[in-house]
Order: structure tokens, then sequence, then C-alpha cells
């Protein structure tokens, strides 16, 4: 059936040649993001208003004034961040389809048929590399200063944060290493749900011996690990490892998985050490971050991010290119020069115009909407609590729509679909679960609800739908769930959780009835929908 779909792999040993992508075009490239950006700009502040306008109306509101709120949108978040994601955006989508996927597939196909016996090794070390370059992970350890309210994960994001990035790493390149031994030495006879059903079990048994907090912890940072730097790179050599008609799908999911049981290994590891050595796994706590000033303050500290998410990835091609001794000619042909320098540029522009632009507007939006869901005597409003959800749907569902790393994997599906899965529908199928799975984890933080019920039934209704499947669309739907929560996401989901945390006294000790659980998890919700929505959405499709 998949030999059908995909087009016949041809890959002789001797070839060294650059395959070309046609897609994006430029004028594509640019109108996809402008037009989720500009709907974005006009639908979010007016649904802040509306809902502010029905809950002034409500006859309950018997609240004492407020101060005057914060303006959803400003000149510089019009005039200079949200123009800048636009320009980000369509110059990364150029330069990834002139240099980065190019490079990266034919480093994938010359390491299987010059050196096969390499591939789990040089994949690991990319795969830890590319880990310590994303930006995402960035964000949640910016959590460090709020660990310190919940003392399951205070070593973890405190004292040991260093341990609890390279297990993630390693977990990442664990992940890159199996899936591509499994695609280059043609074990793909291995349906991959064979595959990926028992680790996400594994994941959720480990899960169930972690402590509450940690939990949360664990799949979130499942979920940051694949962002738009590791996804392309993972996509490409995947594209290149595959032998005969497999897709190459399948080596996010795994990347997604992977640092679950990474986080559980380090939770009892620091625990084991502590109780050998009688030490206190605390240290001192940090400083809250403060945000960023001037403009200026902000380009110099996106620039800084930009080579810290660009060297390692740098850094780990360069070597595999001279280990395999690839000709200069191949990888120094145009465009590729000029596609590595439109990413790097493309990146620069996209984290200013986040940092300017989205962020502020989606954290000034939340803000406004948080207030009072929490009633004095603790109980939650609902009509509030429907609105939050509903931002949350709304807003997260249209940063999906133009979140770097989804879009790559809709590029690479259409592809290898020749069009039979549409780039923008698989991306709105994604959207909708990513909004659905917020929803959820918004729940559980306003409720104060445990995260391993939720998970189970997520995962439980997931792993039904994946039995059985064609390895393309598992590969695929899984893949979504890892790109779903990426670096427009995920600084969002966290800052919506923990606005609402803080709300109902998780964070800040507040009310006595709600447990300590914290605002962690909602990014784990988030990034198991849409395996669902994707395997439902495309499974009458005759793939």
């Amino acid at each position: 059936m998949l030999e059908q779909f995909l087009p016949e792999a041809n890959l002789p040993e001797a070839d060294v040649a650059l395959n070309v992508y046609a897609e994006p075009s430029a004028r594509r490239a640019v109108l996809e993001p402008l037009r989720v950006v500009v709907g974005l700009a006009i639908g979010l502040p007016l649904f802040v208003w509306v809902t502010e306008q029905v809950r002034g109306s409500d006859p309950s509101h018997d609240e004492p004034p407020e101060p005057e709120p914060v303006p959803v949108l400003s000149p510089t978040i019009v005039f200079v961040g949200l123009p800048l994601v636009v320009i980000g955006l369509a110059s990364f989508a150029i330069g990834l389809r002139d240099g980065l996927m190019p490079v990266g597939d034919l480093i994938g196909r010359r390491l299987v048929h010059s050196q096969p016996r390499m591939v789990p090794s040089v994949a690991f070390t990319l795969g830890l590399l590319l880990t310590f370059g994303e930006p995402a992970i960035g964000s949640l350890i910016e959590l460090s200063y709020e660990a310190w309210d919940f003392p399951e994960i205070q070593a973890l994001l405190g004292k040991h944060q260093i341990l609890t990035v390279v297990s993630i790493g390693a977990g990442v390149g664990l992940a890159m290493a199996v899936g591509a031994t499994r695609l280059s030495s043609g074990a793909t006879k291995l349906p991959l749900w064979r595959l990926v059903s028992p680790l996400a079990l594994l994941c959720l048994l480990s899960t169930c011996v972690t402590p509450p907090a940690a939990q949360g912890l664990a799949w979130d940072a499942g979920a940051v690990t694949t962002g738009p730097i590791t996804v392309p790179v993972i996509l490409a050599l995947g594209a290149g490892f595959v032998r005969g008609g497999d897709s190459g799908f399948g080596l996010v999911a795994l990347a997604s998985l992977f640092p679950v049981l990474s986080i559980a290994f380090s939770c009892y590891s620091i625990k084991l050490w502590a109780h050998l050595t009688g030490t206190d796994t605390a240290s001192e706590r940090p400083a809250r971050a403060s945000p960023a000033g001037s403009l200026l303050e902000v380009a110099r500290a996106e620039a800084q991010l930009t080579a810290q998410s660009f060297l390692p990835l740098s850094v780990g091609l360069a070597a595999v290119v001279l280990y395999l001794r690839l000709p200069l000619r191949a990888v120094a042909r145009r465009p590729v020069p000029l596609g590595l320098a439109r990413v790097l540029f493309g990146l620069y522009t996209f984290y200013v115009g986040i940092k300017l632009g989205l962020l502020p507007m989606g954290r000034n939006g939340g803000a406004r909407l948080v207030r009072g869901v929490i009633q004095p005597d603790g109980a939650v409003h609902p009509a509030r609590a429907v609105g939050v959800c509903a931002f949350g749907v709304l807003t997260i569902g249209a940063c999906q729509m133009i979140e770097p790393d989804l879009l790559v994997l809709g590029s690479q599906a259409e592809r290898l679909s020749a069009g039979r899965v549409p780039k923008m529908r698989l991306v709105a199928t994604v959207a909708a679960g990513c909004g659905l799975g917020t929803v959820i984890g918004i729940v559980k933080v306003l409720l104060n609800l445990p995260l391993l019920p939720i998970l189970l039934a997520l995962y439980t209704l997931a792993l039904a739908l994946t039995y059985k499947q064609d390895d393309f669309l598992v590969g695929l739907a899984w893949d979504a769930a890892g790109t779903s929560t990426g670096s427009i996401t995920v600084p969002l989901i966290l800052a919506l959780g923990l606005g609402i945390a803080e709300q109902v006294g998780a964070a800040e000790g507040g009310a006595p009835k709600y447990s300590p659980l914290g605002p962690l998890g909602i990014l784990g919700c988030a990034s198991a929908a849409p395996i669902c929505t994707v395997l439902v959405w495309f499974r009458g499709m005759s793939l």
C-alpha cells in the first residue's frame, strides 16, 4: 500500500547529488504566515473585548473596580513584532528548502551507504547537540523560579538543572539512534505501531512511579524537545536514512517519548544520590527573570539565543560532513550557502518578532482573561473558565498555523504523498487537536486535577487508533504530536498555565483546597491530542 503512495527511492551508493525541494514557493512562504498573523491580530483583541463585555454585564459581577487593563495590542506589537514574525518565518521556510533540508537528506543517504555502522552513533550525537539548541528548552528551564514552590522538581530545575538538560538531550539522541537504525537497516518490516505502542506504554508506566509534580515536567520536556531546530534536521535525515518505500516518519515521535523516560530516570537518580550521600538537593532560589526592556536589549538577547540555537546544529552537521568526506561541490553549491544564511536570519528575525509581538499579545490577552476565574471562596467561575478555555483553543490553534516545525512536517508530508495529504489540511488538523489538548490541560490546572489519569485516557485512545495502522499514517500522526509544541506554542502555554496556577493558589500558596500540583502538564496534554485528531481525520483516506 505504501509503495503506491510514495515515490520510488533511487539512491545509488555513489550518488552525492543534492535533492531539489520545490516547495514552498516564495509567495507561499510569505502568504501562509501573513494570513494567520493578521487574523490573530484582529481576532484575539476582539475576543478579549467581547469576553470582558459579557463579564461586565454579569449580574453577579460585584467585585471592586480593577486597575486599567494592559492593552492586548500596542504600536510595537503591530508595527515591529508581528511583521518580523512574518519576515522571519518566510526566510526560515525558504532557507530550509534551499539549504538545511537538502544537506540533511544528503548526509543521511551518504551515511547509510558509506558508513552504515556509524548511523546510531552519529544520530545520537546529532540528537544530543540539537537539543541544546532548542529555544523551547530554555522556556521550560525559565520555570526554575516557580520550581521552588514544588520540592519534587526543585532539584531537576535548580541545583541539577544541567543534568536535566543533558538527560533530555540523551533521550533525544537515543531516540534518533533507535529510529535511524530501524530506517537504515531495512528493519521497517516491523510495523511502526509495534515500536511506538510499547514505548508509549513504558512512558506511562514510568509516570505512575514518578512524583506528581515531576510528571508534568517529564511530559512537558518530551513536548519541547522537537522544535524549529530539531524537526527539520530529523525529517531530512529520516528521508536520507530510508531504504525502500518507507516515508522516514517516526523519528520525531521517538524524540518526544524518550525524554519522558529520561526525566523519570533523572528524578530517581537525584533521589538516590541524596539518599546515599546525605546531601540536600536544593540550592538557593534563583531570581525571577525580568523581561527585556528596550528594542536593543531584545535584539541583543535574541542574537544570543539564535547563536545558541544555530551553533550546535552547525558544529554537528559540519563534523558529519567532514567525517563522510563529502565533496565540497556537493555541499557548497548554490543555493545551499544562501539557504543556510536565510535559516539563520529567519530564526533571528522570528525570535525577535516572537518576543516583541506574539508573546506580549498572548500574555496580555491571557492575563486579562484569567482575572476573576477563581472567586474569593475558592470556587471556579464557570463563565470565565469557559472564556479562558476558548482563549486557549483560539490562540493556540492559530499559533499552530504558523509553527515553523509543524509547517516543515506539513511540507514533507505533502511532498511524500504527492499531494494526497495537503499541507494546510494537516496543519489545521494538528491545530484543532492541540487546541483541544490545551483546553484539557487548562481544566487540569483550574481544578487542580492529577495529570496521570488524563494522560492515561488520552494515550489509551491514541494507542487504540494506532493499532494496526499503516506506517505512513502512524508516523505522521505521532510526529505531528512532537511538532505541535514548538517555539511559539510553548511560551504561550507556559505563561497561560502559570497565570491560572497563580489564580488557584498552586504556585503562590493560596486557597488551601488546591494542592500544589503546579502549572506543568498542559504541554503534555496539548501534544497528545493531535495524535488522535490526525488518526481520525486521515483514517479513511486511501494512503
